[in-house]
């Protein structure tokens, strides 16, 4: 609601005034299994998609979904996929709408005792959603380029479950509560108040 043309103008100012953080942006959907988290993000994508073509809303919708067998940090892989996809501009994929279901089972082992492993995959991410500069290596063939992305203005909308790594009924899915699941709290921070959805 902070967001109006003026931000958008002087993104720097709007950052210095407090209007924009680097933390603290993104959106989590939780909740049990069938309350409706795949179905807001699914609904999210066409209600975006639809309005796509409308004026300075040219924005990427980019998905990523748990595969069984695929490396768990492979954020970087979508967004690599996404500039492959030659549907958007480099600037345009930086403004990009990141929409990641099921990240508990991308972010958690299912082994219990390989805690250190969700914790690392949790630190590889972390830059992504604090916003940062990273290198995409792009590889075609016998060709091979390098290329710089921005995901500060990014925005990462997911959802989790939980059902792995705590209680299936955590009582308020506060900041505590994602803490007790196996969330890094450098990792919690980067999200508004989890919105939990009833089942």
């Amino acid at each position: 609601q902070k967001i109006n043309q003026s931000i958008l103008d002087n993104p720097e100012e709007a950052l210095a005034e407090g209007y924009i953080t680097s933390k603290s942006k993104h959106i989590l959907l939780t909740g049990q299994s069938g309350s409706g988290k795949t179905t807001i993000l699914k609904s999210l994508r066409t209600f975006l998609q639809r309005y796509q073509s409308a004026p300075n809303l040219h924005l990427p919708i980019i998905t990523q979904n748990h595969e069984e067998g695929k490396e768990d940090n492979s954020l970087k892989n979508t967004l690599v996929s996404a500039i492959y996809s030659d549907d958007y501009t480099l600037k345009e994929i930086e403004h990009a709408i990141v929409l990641i279901d099921d990240m508990d089972l991308q972010l958690f082992s299912q082994d219990s005792e390989k805690k250190m492993i969700s914790e690392s995959i949790q630190e590889v991410w972390c830059p992504f959603l604090e916003g940062a500069n990273f290198q995409l290596r792009l590889t075609d063939k016998d060709t091979s380029i390098s290329l710089n992305i921005n995901t500060r203005n990014m925005l990462f909308i997911g959802t989790a479950a939980f059902k792995k790594q705590a209680q299936a009924s955590l009582p308020t899915h506060d900041r505590y509560d994602l803490e007790d699941a196996g969330f890094l709290p450098a990792f919690i921070e980067t999200f508004q108040n989890p919105i939990h959805l009833a089942p």
